[in-house]
Parts: C-alpha cells; structure tokens; sequence
C-alpha cells in the first residue's frame, strides 16, 4: 500500500516528525509495517530520460500486508482507535492540501516482497 499525502508547499521537518512521533507508531500498533517514506526532492531532473512530475509537494509512505482482509483489518482498527480519530486526522486536515491518496499496489513476480 502506498499513501500519499498532498502539501500546498515543500514537506518540512515538523511534518516528518509528527509522521515519526504520532503517525508511525499509530499505523504499526495496528498492524501494518512501514516499509518506508519518501518526500519530494526538488532538485533539476538531470535524466531527462525519466519521466518526473514537477510542481508536486507529497509525502508518501509503503506499508505491506499479507492479504486484503489483513488491509481491512488495519483499516478497521485505525477508524477504531482514538488517536488516530481524534489527534491524527484532525492534524492531517489542518495540514494536507487534500484528501491522502491510497493505491493499493500488488507486488510483480520477481518482486523479494
């Protein structure tokens, strides 16, 4: 799974804690593991081979599970916990830009996930 959060400028470093301190600890308590997180980088595309989109401020973050219904059940107990009903998604709201956006990614054949 892959979240992206949307911001109006660059991702900065309160952000990144807030994710660490409040955000992290609440999406692994109901068991998904953070593979990883990622921010924008603003520097020139010297590839130009690659394609990149410019203009764009996310935070986005990996988590794994074994199966839908395990995704379910992740999501079930984030609505379900107070933290994250009440401190996380109102900070979110103050800070986004719009709605996070979820993709559902499934790993390819070869894929060591």
């Amino acid at each position: 799974m892959a979240t992206i959060y949307y911001f109006d400028a660059p991702v900065d470093a309160g952000f990144v804690q807030f994710f660490e301190k409040t955000v992290k600890p609440a999406v692994i308590g109901s068991g998904a593991p953070v593979l990883a997180y990622f921010v924008t980088e603003h520097s020139e595309n010297t590839f130009p081979a690659l394609p990149v989109r410019e203009g764009e401020n996310v935070f986005v973050w990996f988590a794994r599970f074994n199966d839908l219904a395990a995704y379910e059940c992740h999501i079930a107990a984030l609505i379900q916990s107070p933290p994250c009903r009440d401190e996380i998604s109102k900070e979110l709201a103050r800070r986004l830009k719009r709605e996070p956006e979820i993709l559902k990614l499934s790993p390819p054949t070869r894929s060591l996930l």
